[in-house]
């Protein structure tokens, strides 16, 4: 089957390239070539994604869809939780799952602003030969998950597209 398809081939493969240009056209031909086959209740991704955005836009002044790529990006208001900063970026990707369905995955990171201002050297009696930046630039780290907020959306999400339904 192989030698069969090799042949067919053949002529589309530039001279000297041989199996690497056979996995080169193999590549670039297979994507275009994947259809999914969706369960007849089933939303589409462009509707789910759709449906995604509107519920983040609900519990978030940040919202950005990817729309070709089945992705929404979500910030949370930065807020203080101790002495740190914290703000929350919520992360959904909109994926076929074998079900027949597409379904949201939602990741929610926690992050921390780590920041320090410099610290002043100079003469302090002397307010002219003081340097450094008196304002602390942003450092934003991601320090855990927060995995009850992702199942929160999920479930949310989830019964938003059952009301349309």
């Amino acid at each position: 089957m192989s030698s069969v398809f090799f042949r067919c081939v053949s002529h589309l493969i530039p001279k000297g390239l041989g199996g690497l240009g056979l996995l080169l056209l193999t590549v670039s031909v297979l994507p275009g070539c994947i259809s999914y086959q969706l369960a007849p209740n089933a939303f589409d991704q462009p509707e789910v994604v759709e449906v995604v955005e509107q519920v983040l836009q609900k519990h978030y002044y940040q919202t950005r869809p990817y729309r070709s790529s089945g992705h929404v990006i979500a910030y949370s208001q930065p807020y203080m939780e101790g002495t740190n900063k914290v703000r929350k970026r919520i992360d959904v990707y909109v994926r076929y799952e074998n079900t027949g369905h597409f379904m949201p995955l939602v990741h929610v990171r926690k992050y921390y602003d780590l920041q320090e201002p410099e610290i002043e050297t100079g003469n302090f009696a002397s307010p002219y030969h003081i340097s450094g930046d008196r304002f602390a630039k942003s450092n934003w780290n991601a320090i855990h998950w927060d995995h009850y907020e992702e199942e929160k959306l999920r479930k949310e999400i989830l019964s938003a597209l059952k009301a349309d339904a």
